[in-house]
């Protein structure tokens, strides 16, 4: 995925899987930094369809509760309620304004 470092939208975050309503969160880790991210760099997600498929929504950009800087970043998502799971998965990439 590539976003304007200007642009504020939705990201949609193809998942698999059967977690659908349970709740989602989403956090973006620099490439450079080759880590999984901190349970406080997660940030609260939704469930939408998007071309009949069940996708992960969160709004980044400025004016969002996620603002990055220019740079290249890891994607991960997590459900937050699937107890005594919690499947983390790294969801692919982010590309801001670069």
């Amino acid at each position: 995925m590539w976003l304007a470092a200007t642009s504020t939208e939705d990201l949609a975050i193809p998942c698999t899987g059967d977690a659908t309503g349970l709740p989602v969160q989403v956090a973006f880790v620099p490439v450079a930094e080759r880590r999984e991210p901190a349970s406080d760099e997660y940030h609260t997600a939704a469930w939408a369809v998007d071309d009949g498929q069940d996708v992960i929504v969160i709004t980044v950009g400025p004016g969002s509760a996620v603002v990055l800087e220019a740079g290249q970043y890891v994607v991960w998502a997590r459900v937050t309620s699937a107890a005594p799971r919690k499947p983390v998965r790294r969801s692919g990439s982010l590309t801001v304004g670069v």
